[in-house]
């Protein structure tokens, strides 16, 4: 009976029901009726008769009856199993039974429940994800057997093929033993605890934030990854630049000092002595001038990143510089050779910017260049922006330098005195113009354009320049 299903249970039962209903009372009145009465034989097989017809048809009325409820009990089992398997908006049709119905509505109430539970759990999840993928850090969680259990999309960007390192150890995740023990270490503290370290991952340096995780009981610790690269950078940048300034001030504030204090000796030098020591003050002197006019120049262009622009000729601005640079020039004994297109050619540009930069790298070929050799400047189109060379022949710069060049205040060869009196600034600010027009700056040293000479020394410093539409 135990294996029965509930349909033939609920047939029997209602069999048994009606057979002890109808058939008891007749054979109790077969039985209760003397055998005079019952006119023989015949009439007790009348009533037999009508008892097995009343029996059948109360098994045709037991069928008709139980077939509807088994038929709403098999609706609701089936919608139940799918509602089971996930499908939560499966809905059962309330049967006419009111007990049946009661049992669908309580089940359609659940379904509805648990859907909107999910859905409320399906939003919190979505919100999180987007919480962490527009974070800038990378973040990895842990989970309390310290093993990576989720990962934002920064932190697929920090160190990629991480999603494969899911359920797996941080040391397999990110190769470093001490970030592997950092978390360890707070994984065993019960209480909100956090370390940090710093990582140096791919050429990038991190500095990680570990903490314990103690709201939620399946997270064990999260780890926030926080790009610390251009920081460092920045930071050395300003301490060079302390130092460099410092470095540059003190010469001539070394020798201004010094001279001043000859002359102001009781014995002071004779006459044409003391000229000559006013004459280094005054250089001296025009020298950290300069050098502050720079610096002043170079802070404004910063802060000004998009300068006034105007269709202008270059040739132009090139003959305004090269005047400015024209008695260095006559003293070394340097001419200016042109390469410019036969087609006229307008560049968008700052006028006074664009001669600074031209001017800037003029002098820097004229100091370093030798006596009685010429400056090539060259001009053409490539693309949408006109690309011009400024090229010299001097001892060009060393392979390991030329990255640095553009920095301020940096010298390629530091153990030379400055006796060109420059102030280390001027590629700095021709890179800051060229960034602000929309313009690239870079060197060639040895050139890959070859100088008239054949040689293959020399520098060539490129930049580009928007056309004029």
């Amino acid at each position: 009976m135990t294996n029965l299903s509930l349909r033939t249970k609920l047939l029997l039962s209602f069999w048994i029901i009606i057979a002890l209903c109808s058939l008891l009372p007749g054979f109790y009145v077969l039985h209760s009726l003397p055998p005079e009465t019952t006119g023989g034989a015949p009439l007790r097989h009348e009533l037999i008769f009508l008892l097995a017809v009343c029996f059948g048809a109360s098994i045709i009325f037991a069928v008709m009856l139980t077939r509807g409820l088994l038929r709403s009990i098999s609706c609701i089992t089936e919608s139940a199993r799918i509602i089971g398997d996930g499908n939560l908006t499966r809905r059962i049709s309330p049967p006419p039974n009111n007990e049946l119905k009661q049992v669908a509505e309580a089940i359609n109430w659940m379904a509805e429940n648990l859907h909107q539970q999910i859905q409320t759990v399906n939003r919190q999840n979505e919100t999180l994800e987007a919480v962490l993928d527009a974070m800038w850090d990378g973040v990895l969680i842990l989970d309390r057997s310290g093993k990576v259990l989720k990962i934002n999309r920064s932190m697929r960007e920090i160190q990629p093929n991480i999603e494969t390192m899911l359920g797996r150890k941080p040391l397999e995740a990110i190769h470093s033993p001490e970030f592997q023990s950092v978390c360890q270490e707070v994984l065993t503290l019960d209480e909100k605890h956090s370390k940090s370290l710093t990582i140096d991952l791919r050429e990038r340096l991190f500095e990680v934030n570990v903490v314990r995780a103690t709201r939620t009981p399946d997270l064990g610790a999260v780890a926030v990854f926080h790009d610390i690269s251009e920081q460092r950078k920045l930071e050395k940048m300003r301490r060079d630049f302390v130092a460099n300034v410092s470095h540059e001030l003190r010469t001539p504030l070394t020798s201004v000092k010094g001279y001043t204090e000859t002359l102001l000796a009781d014995e002071p030098p004779p006459p044409e002595m003391a000229r000559n020591f006013l004459g280094v003050i005054l250089r001296n002197a025009n020298h950290m001038a300069k050098m502050v006019d720079d610096l002043l120049s170079l802070s404004r262009l910063e802060a000004a990143s998009d300068p006034t622009k105007k269709p202008i000729r270059p040739d132009g601005a090139l003959a305004t510089a090269w005047e400015a640079c024209s008695s260095l020039a006559d003293s070394k004994n340097v001419r200016l050779e042109r390469k410019f297109p036969e087609r006229d050619v307008q560049v968008m540009a700052n006028p006074d910017q664009l001669v600074r930069i031209f001017r800037n790298l003029l002098e820097n070929a004229l100091k370093f260049g030798p006596r009685d050799s010429s400056i090539t400047v060259l001009a053409e189109v490539v693309d949408d922006k006109a690309r011009f060379t400024i090229l010299d022949k001097g001892p060009g710069i060393p392979k390991k330098d030329q990255p640095r060049v553009f920095e301020r205040f940096y010298s390629v060869q530091k153990y030379r005195s400055n006796e060109n009196g420059s102030t280390g600034l001027g590629l700095a600010i021709c890179r800051r113009i060229v960034h602000n027009h929309g313009g690239d700056i870079w060197l060639e040293s040895p050139p890959k354009t070859p100088h008239e000479s054949g040689g293959s020394s020399g520098t060539a410093f490129l930049f580009t320049m928007p056309l004029a539409t």
